[in-house]
């Protein structure tokens, strides 16, 4: 599984600076699996949605950046590029706005996770929690009522029926 840790590497200039991508399974179990983490809910889709969102995110970094995933540094997801990375999933990829709400909850995981282990990049982490959802009109879910339900069992072909 590829995953993301944060963990001190040795940058040019002989000085330390956090990298934020490093693939490691152990980083996947903590990061997705802690108490809090989607599979808290008991939910697998959801740690593989939360993956994906990561993905595309580093993704878009790199790629706005000009820098190699693995070059890059909690504070270059910032603010500004964390908001138009959103505004790209909405504009470019067409994903409604439930679909940025559910990416917005994955970044917001990492960066929970972030300020524990990287807390000198609190401020910037910060700003980034601060993004709210959008908001979106929810589909009203209408069950059938038991005349309608027997209505439509009735209007079934006899083959498709189930017999007791």
């Amino acid at each position: 599984m590829h995953v993301l840790e944060f963990e001190r590497v040795e940058a040019s200039a002989g000085r330390h600076r956090r990298a934020l991508v490093q693939v490691t399974v152990e980083t996947g179990e903590r990061l997705f699996h802690r108490p809090a983490g989607p599979a808290a809910a008991g939910q697998p889709h959801a740690i593989a949605a939360y993956r994906d969102s990561l993905r595309l995110l580093i993704s878009y970094a790199a790629t706005t950046t000009g820098a190699q995933p693995v070059d890059l540094d909690i504070a270059d997801l910032d603010t500004v590029l964390v908001m138009t990375f959103l505004t790209h999933l909405q504009t470019v990829r067409g994903n409604s706005t439930a679909t940025r709400n559910a990416r917005l909850a994955a970044i917001r995981s990492l960066f929970r996770y972030a300020v524990l282990h990287a807390p000198e990049d609190a401020a910037v982490i910060q700003r980034v929690l601060t993004i709210p959802p959008r908001r979106c009109d929810r589909t009203v879910v209408d069950y059938l009522t038991t005349a309608e339900a027997d209505l439509l069992l009735v209007t079934l072909p006899r083959h498709l029926a189930r017999t007791p």
